[in-house]
C-alpha cells in the first residue's frame, strides 16, 4: 500500500515538473569534467567544471548535521537539514545511510542499511528546506573516534537520483 502511495505521488511529482536543460558529460582528456548543455531550441553550450557532483552538491543542494560532534557516550540523535539552491523542486524521503571513514575512503555501515523507513516523498520547493530527526544509536553499531558522514537521496525533477552528504565527527 504504502508504495503504490510513494509511486502515486512521484509520477505526480515528476509530471508537475520538467527539466529545461539536458546535461551530458563530454570526452577529455583533463582532470575536469566537460559538460555539454542542450537547450530545448537544441543550442549547445559547452562548459568545464571540476565535477558535476561536486558542482550540483554544493551548489545546488546542501546537507548540514547538527550536532557536527559527537562524544562516544552522547551519539544519538541529530538534525539534518536539506536545502534546494536549485531553480526546480526536489523529492526526498524519511531514509539516509551513514558512512565511515577509512584508509583514504568512505565506507558504507551496512548496520544503517538494515534500517525501515516509511515509504513516503516530500518536496522541497526551490530555496527551501526541510528537517529531519535521525538517529544515530538504533542500530547495533560500535562507533569509534574518528570521521563519518551521514547521507539522503535526492530525486531531481528530470527522474535522476543524487546522493548528498554531510560529515560529522566522534571523539573520546
Amino acid at each position: 500500500m504504502n508504495s503504490i502511495i510513494l509511486s502515486s505521488f512521484m509520477a505526480a511529482f515528476l509530471a508537475t515538473t520538467s527539466c529545461q536543460q539536458k546535461i551530458r558529460p563530454s570526452a577529455s582528456s583533463s582532470d575536469t569534467t566537460n559538460i555539454q548543455t542542450e537547450s530545448k531550441n537544441g543550442s549547445t553550450m559547452e562548459n568545464t567544471t571540476p565535477s558535476m557532483s561536486e558542482v550540483e552538491e554544493k551548489n545546488k543542494f546542501s546537507l548540514q548535521i547538527e550536532p557536527k560532534v559527537f562524544n562516544l557516550g552522547t551519539i544519538g540523535k541529530a538534525k539534518l537539514t536539506l536545502t534546494n539552491n536549485s531553480k526546480e523542486a526536489i523529492m526526498t524521503g524519511e531514509n539516509y545511510f551513514v558512512e565511515s571513514y577509512s584508509a583514504g575512503s568512505w565506507k558504507r555501515i551496512k548496520a544503517f542499511d538494515e534500517l525501515v523507513f516509511i515509504a513516503i516523498g516530500y518536496n522541497i520547493a526551490p530555496g527551501k528546506n526541510r528537517e529531519f530527526e535521525i538517529n544515530l544509536k538504533v542500530v547495533p553499531y560500535n562507533f569509534i573516534p574518528g570521521s563519518y558522514r551521514v547521507g539522503k537521496h535526492v530525486i531531481l525533477s528530470d527522474k535522476n537520483q543524487q546522493n548528498i552528504t554531510a560529515e560529522f565527527k566522534v571523539v573520546n
